[in-house]
């Protein structure tokens, strides 16, 4: 399948450019072993002035006491996500202290094990926008 990669964000008008322009909704993607640490980085970074949204497990590996951490290097550990299951896809987790928070440089994600390590690998989402004021 081709991909094709911007630099820059999009915006779209939606039915008119009598509407206000909106930034898309972006989603990186990783594979993270559940037996490291979880201030290991994992090599995906996000833009300057992105603002991280939610984060989500969407594949399992490991077993039901398993939990992973998500979060941002030299910020908090789990950030994104705290103590989330291993075993399954997860719901969208909102409720960590750095969403929602433009980000003032480019900042590689860390994850890794939780209070309850485990081993394997699971896929994990964070999803995020580009900071916009909306004008024309």
């Amino acid at each position: 399948m081709a991909r094709t990669s911007l630099s820059g964000y999009q915006r779209e008008y939606g039915d008119n450019k009598g509407a206000t322009p909106a930034v898309r909704l972006n989603c990186i993607q990783m594979d993270v072993d559940i037996s490291q640490a979880n201030t290991v980085g994992t090599g995906k970074l996000l833009p300057n002035g992105s603002i991280p949204l939610f984060a989500q497990n969407i594949s399992g590996d490991g077993s039901a006491a398993d939990t992973i951490d998500i979060g941002l290097s030299g910020g908090n550990v789990d950030g994104l996500g705290a103590e989330v299951p291993a075993d399954a896809y997860s719901t969208l987790l909102i409720t960590g202290t750095e969403l929602g928070t433009p980000l003032t440089a480019r900042t590689e994600i860390t994850a890794g094990a939780g209070a309850q390590p485990g081993t394997g690998t699971v896929t994990l989402a964070v999803y995020y926008i580009m900071a916009d004021d909306g004008g024309a």
